[in-house]
């Protein structure tokens, strides 16, 4: 059916222009934060529960929330959950349990993001039954560190893991309960310069399985899993780049459990740093964190020299070897290394 609605990203550059028109200096993000904060200040405090500290470098985690907010408030405004797109669709159950796990928020160190995208991992892998930080939760990506060609930098990933059942929302009148007929796994991964969600969900209906470059087509049948990309309040079709570049997001995602299963030292642990009134908020307290991060004092190896020239300077990518007896029972990771002379 033919419309005249110009396409998502169009709508998202629209709303970008109006602001410029009235001489609004501000981004998106910002016109949002400050929007929610003012008319629907419960819905920002519990996605925005924790102020941390000293991460410079990575997206503002209260413009995170701004976009979470939006989800819901897309709800609100429309009355029906099975309407919105599939973004906000596969996020939705999993909002719940976030706000009671106070939005577990992991900051990734860029040497280790590195390391990750250097390693493959050649057995297939079980969504259902890996073992997870959490079973739903958000990886805060370094600036600049992972790059749509079209869309900009993708600042941060989301996950949910999700079994059979029904899920209540996150406050009463808010939606209906959502129901999953199968266990399920989603992740969408957030590209802010055109307010764009890239989005998938593997399903049990069909696999719990994932493969090494080939994470979303089933290597029997070739069974697509659903994927789409949403801007704000509908969705967009994919482009050829845009498979590339959630093979990249899958590979971040998927290679960070498998290095923080061989190696749980990898992850900082957030902790309180100091506790005051909320001026904003009366009666709670803002607590102020320091952040959980992954690979907080990772370094990327290096070859040591021989007796022998130096190659031409690349990278030996690293592997994981399954999980092996005598080994408390974790994986092993052989990290990736630069050899040779830097140009």
């Amino acid at each position: 059916m033919e419309t005249t609605d110009p396409p998502a990203i169009g709508r998202f550059q629209n709303l970008k222009a109006k602001l410029r028109e009235k001489g609004i200096d501000k981004s998106i993000e910002q016109v949002m934060t400050e929007l929610y904060e003012d008319s629907y200040p419960v819905l920002m405090k519990m996605f925005y529960p924790r102020v941390y500290e000293n991460i410079g470098g990575y997206y503002p985690p209260k413009y995170i929330a701004a976009w979470l907010a939006n989800i819901v408030i897309e709800v609100i405004t429309s009355g029906d959950a099975l309407e919105q797109p599939t973004a906000h669709q596969l996020m939705l159950p999993s909002f719940k349990r976030l706000v009671e796990q106070r939005i577990p928020m992991f900051f990734i160190a860029p040497d280790f993001l590195k390391a990750v995208m250097m390693t493959d991992f050649k057995e297939e892998l079980d969504w259902n039954t890996m073992d997870l930080p959490f079973e739903s939760a958000i990886f805060m990506l370094p600036n600049g560190a992972v790059e749509h060609p079209k869309d900009g930098g993708c600042v941060c990933i989301w996950y949910g893991r999700k079994k059979q059942g029904v899920y209540p929302p996150l406050f009463p009148n808010a939606w209906q309960e959502l129901g999953l007929r199968h266990s399920a796994f989603s992740m969408c991964a957030l590209c802010p310069e055109n307010g764009l969600w890239y989005d998938s969900n593997w399903n049990e209906a069909y696999s719990t399985k994932i493969q090494y470059e080939n994470m979303f087509c089933l290597a029997q049948g070739g069974v697509w899993p659903e994927i789409q990309k949403t801007n704000l309040i509908t969705d967009s079709s994919l482009e050829e780049i845009d498979h590339a570049f959630l093979e990249k997001i899958g590979v971040i995602l998927f290679g960070t459990f498998l290095a923080l299963d061989a190696r749980p030292a990898l992850l900082t642990p957030a902790r309180v740093i100091k506790e005051v009134k909320d001026k904003k908020y009366p009666g709670n307290r803002k607590q102020f964190w320091s952040p959980n991060i992954i690979g907080k004092d990772y370094h990327l190896k290096r070859a040591l020299g021989g007796k022998h020239a130096s190659p031409r300077y690349h990278w030996v990518r690293g592997h994981h070897k399954p999980k092996m007896e005598g080994r408390l029972g974790r994986r092993v990771w052989i990290e990736p290394y630069q050899r040779g002379l830097s140009q």
